[in-house]
Formats: structure tokens, C-alpha cells, sequence
């Protein structure tokens, strides 16, 4: 039995080595030297990084900009004063909205509230929705047509969609264009490959924080847009202004040299790589960059038996791997639920919406690089699990302040839903990490987006947990993120250990550790 595991293992060895090799050029560190020679990180990389990081504060800004657009406004029955206009008998045939702040949404404007009221939250749930059909459909087009095009494709759909928004004169067609702004995100998911592709490996962790922090950038943005522009198309036509340079930022962004050794494509690569390096300040010849001394593994095809077996929904035919990716899941879901209820509720806890709407955009910049600091020196598992337990106490803790009412314990709860936002942020940034290191190699990209899609589940169903009121939402938030603690436990810790190559080789490992631990026991 075990020599037969032994076979299975070294089988699975031999395709995983045919599947390096024919990613060489993508994931060969030897491409480092590639970028010393060029510039490991000169002006062409901060160029780059910025208008990546510009593009995803813009997706930041008109993702979370339902927080604004949505809001329910003051509101009572005309001529038929009451303090719960929504019991009325009959129901109010016309409702009169709070104008004395100027400010407006598409719920004063198509009357979506009393037995309306989830109408609105359900434009988000599309826009979700959307999202998951773009990154599903839209993301693995870039390894087949580049990054470039299929980036661009994304951006300008949103671009679309956002001018859709912003002249809508129905709800249906609001909705619509929330669902298509959802799938263009989603195409624009291969910038995050992009940005990794043309980055030295010193720098990559960096970038890509720099990269995520952006997005809170843009929620910060939307708080200041917001406070100017109180009506709601006005919002939404200045966030199509801030967008409208994505024409001109993907003109002048380079297609990815590593997708194009992939490709055989050796001269585009070398033309970009030498124009990266002018940029630098780096004058070198075609033949320093070296790239013909991998460029025969980039043509290589992987064998028939390695094709049969890339099916990314192996990781569901072993219990080991199967119980993982199920409490991955899990976790993904509660992640994003509560990260985007913790957002999008910003807007009604006590004092100015626009403020807090800013701070808890403003904070999640030093939980995205704090967590990356803590999860290398105590680990990944000890990060998540601290920053999530920090969540749900304080998600709990405002739970039962509502049952009392003064202006320091509004304040207070405040507090502690910025706090519980910190954490959050935290986990979301660190999952990422945490659930590729979890994976096996030879299926980590394909497992990868199946938890990232199933995560925007959470997104679908936070407007309704949302509007079911607060006390219903944060004992939803508490009590999932108190579960997920405990699941977090069950997972193994990944800091400093290598990465699994195969399903088969993790598999291999647990039951080596039960022997052990039996061992112990005996």
C-alpha cells in the first residue's frame, strides 16, 4: 500500500515537473536577472505601479460608491404625518424625502423603501453577481490573449456601465449597469498578474501591498467626492470623470515580456524589456538580456497525461484536500461578507457619514501592512486568527451596546466598527497569501479563483443580512467570524515551510502526521 502511494507521489512529481517547465518563464526566479539588468525597480516599475494603483482606487471608488448612492434618506407619507410611515393602512402612495442636506439617491428617487426596501440593496448583490460571471469568464481569457487586451476590455466596460449609471432613468436599467460594471471588474482581475509579471521578486510583496492599499485609496476618494456632489448623478458623473483616463493609462502600459516568452513571442518581449530599461536609465543589448537561454522551455507543450490530469476540481476527490478547500470556502464567504457589510454600513453608524465613510477607508492602508508584518515574524494562521477574534469581539461588543443609548456610547460604537473594519481589511489582505501557500502547486491558480468566486457569495447576500437591520448584521458578523476562528485552527500553519507541489504529496503529509501522532499516543 504504501509503495503504491509512493508511485502515485513520484507520478504526480514527474507531471508537475513537466508543468515548470512549461511555465519556465513565468515563475523561473533566473527572469530576476532579466529585471537586475534592466532595473530591478526604476522609474518604468513606479510608472507602471502607479497608473495599476490609479486604476483599482477607481474600482474602489465606484465599487463601495453604493454606500452613497443607496442611502436611505429621512423620509415620511405626504400629507400623512407618522413616525413609522411604513404601517400605514393603506399603504402611502407618496412619500416626501429630508432635503435640508441636499443630498440624494436612488431610493428617494424611484421610492425604494417600506416593502421596497431590499430593492436597492439588491443592485449591489448584481453588481457582485457580475463580478463573479467576469472573473469566471473574463480572467483566464488573459492567459490565452494577454493581459493587455483583456485588462482593457474589462476597464472599458466599466467605463461603459458607469456612464449607463449615471444617465439610468429606471431601476431596471440602474441594476443592469451595476451588473455589468460587476463583470468588467472582473476582467480587470489580471492587472493583479500584470503587476506581478513585470515586478522583481525583491519588490513583488511591496507592489502588491502598495497595490491593495490602493483600492482604500479610492474609498477615501469616494468621501470626498461624495461631500461635494450630494446628488447622486452628479456622484456617479464624477466618478465617471475620475475613471475616463483608463483610455489612455492601458494605451501606454506594456503587455506582460513573461506572457510573451510564454507565447514564443521572443522579439515583442525583448522590445519591451529594452524600452523598460531606457526608461531606467539602463542602455543594454539585446543579447545582455539572454532571453533565448529559456526560451525553448516556453514552447515546450506539457504531455497528454499532464493535460488529462489539470483539472482544477481534483482538489475536491481527497478528503484531505477536499476538507481544506471546504473550510477555505468558509472562510472566503465570511470574509468578504463582512468586510463589505463593515464598509457599507460605515455610512449609518453615528455621527457624519461622509467622515466615517473616509475612515474606514483611511484605515485599512496600516491593517494591509501591519498584518503583512505580523504574518512573517508569528504566522499566517496566528494573524488570521487574532485579527478575526478581534473582529467578532467587536462586532459583539457593539451588539449589545445597542440596547443602550447615550452620545458616548454612540461614539463609542463607532469606535469599535472602525476597529472591527482594521481587522478585517487585515484578514481579507492575508488570505490571499494564506490560501495559495495552503494549496498544491499544480492546481493553486484554479483553487485559487474558486475560492475567490464562491467568496463573492458573501458579497450577494450582505445587502440583505445588511438590511435586516444592525442587530441582526453584527451578530451575523460576530457570531460567522467567532466560527471561523475555530477554523482557522484546523488548518495548518504555512510561515517558512515549503510550498506543496502536489494534491497527492499533501496527502501524503497528514497521513504521516496521524502515523506520528498515533505513534505518541501508542
Amino acid at each position: 500500500m504504501a509503495s503504491k502511494r509512493r508511485q502515485k507521489h513520484e507520478k504526480s512529481s514527474i507531471n508537475l515537473q513537466t508543468n515548470i517547465t512549461k511555465d519556465e518563464a513565468i515563475d523561473n526566479p533566473d527572469f530576476d536577472t532579466v529585471f537586475e539588468n534592466i532595473g530591478e525597480y526604476g522609474w518604468s516599475q513606479i510608472l507602471q505601479l502607479s497608473f495599476l494603483c490609479y486604476t483599482t482606487m477607481c474600482r474602489g471608488a465606484i465599487v463601495v460608491s453604493a454606500v452613497f448612492l443607496c442611502k436611505i434618506p429621512s423620509f415620511e407619507c405626504k400629507d400623512r404625518p407618522s413616525d413609522d410611515p411604513c404601517s400605514l393602512e393603506p399603504p402611502c402612495q407618496q412619500f416626501e424625502y429630508d432635503t435640508s442636506e441636499n443630498f440624494t439617491s436612488i431610493t428617494g428617487e424611484w421610492d425604494l423603501v417600506c416593502e421596497k426596501k431590499d430593492y436597492a440593496g439588491l443592485t449591489q448583490s448584481a453588481l457582485m453577481i457580475g463580478t463573479m460571471i467576469g472573473t469566471y469568464f473574463l480572467a483566464p481569457l488573459g492567459d490565452r490573449y494577454g493581459r493587455g487586451p483583456i485588462a482593457t476590455f474589462g476597464n472599458m466596460l466599466v467605463l461603459l456601465a458607469q456612464t449607463i449609471t449615471t444617465f439610468s432613468t429606471s431601476y431596471v436599467l440602474f441594476t443592469l449597469s451595476r451588473f455589468l460594471i460587476g463583470i468588467g471588474l472582473g476582467g480587470t482581475a489580471v492587472t493583479s498578474v500584470w503587476l506581478i509579471e513585470n515586478t522583481h521578486s525583491k519588490w513583488r510583496a511591496f507592489a502588491s501591498l502598495t497595490y491593495n492599499a490602493a483600492y482604500a485609496v479610492g474609498i477615501v476618494v469616494l468621501a470626498v467626492f461624495a461631500y461635494y456632489f450630494r446628488d447622486w448623478r452628479d456622484l456617479t458623473f464624477y466618478l465617471l470623470c475620475l475613471t475616463a483616463p483608463y483610455i489612455l493609462i492601458y494605451r501606454y502600459l506594456p503587455e506582460s515580456p513573461r506572457w510573451l516568452l510564454s507565447k514564443g513571442r521572443i522579439r515583442e518581449a525583448e522590445d519591451i524589456l529594452l524600452a523598460m530599461g531606457r526608461r531606467n536609465g539602463r542602455h543594454i543589448s539585446r543579447e545582455n538580456l539572454a532571453l533565448s537561454n529559456f526560451t525553448t522551455m516556453t514552447t515546450k507543450k506539457p504531455s497528454e497525461e499532464c493535460v488529462k490530469n489539470d483539472n482544477v476540481l481534483r482538489v475536491f476527490t481527497t478528503p484531505v484536500m477536499r476538507n481544506r478547500m471546504l473550510l477555505l470556502m468558509f472562510l472566503w464567504v465570511v470574509c468578504v461578507l463582512v468586510y463589505y457589510g463593515l464598509t457599507m454600513g460605515s455610512s449609518n453608524l453615528g455621527g457624519n457619514m461622509y467622515i466615517n465613510v473616509a475612515v474606514s477607508g483611511l484605515i485599512e492602508t496600516p491593517a494591509i501592512y501591519l498584518v503583512g508584518l505580523l504574518s512573517d515574524r508569528y504566522g499566517r494562521k496566528a494573524a488570521s486568527i487574532v485579527f478575526t477574534l478581534c473582529v467578532s469581539i467587536c462586532c459583539l461588543w457593539i451588539l449589545i451596546l445597542q440596547y443602550q443609548s447615550s452620545d458616548e456610547i454612540t461614539q463609542f460604537q463607532t469606535y469599535l466598527a472602525m476597529i472591527a473594519k482594521l481587522g478585517i481589511s487585515a484578514v481579507f489582505s492575508l488570505i490571499y497569501v494564506y490560501t495559495g501557500e495552503l494549496l498544491p502547486t499544480d492546481t493553486r491558480s484554479g483553487a485559487l479563483g474558486i475560492c475567490s468566486m464562491i467568496g463573492r457569495i458573501g458579497g450577494v447576500v450582505q445587502p440583505k443580512v445588511s438590511s435586516a437591520g444592525d442587530t441582526f448584521a453584527f451578530t451575523v458578523f460576530g457570531i460567522t467570524t467567532l466560527v471561523s476562528c475555530g477554523l482557522y485552527l484546523a488548518l495548518p500553519e504555512t510561515l517558512n515551510k515549503p510550498l506543496p507541489d502536489s494534491i497527492e504529496e499533501i496527502e501524503m503529509d497528514w497521513r504521516q502526521k496521524e502515523q506520528e501522532e498515533d505513534k505518541k499516543d501508542s
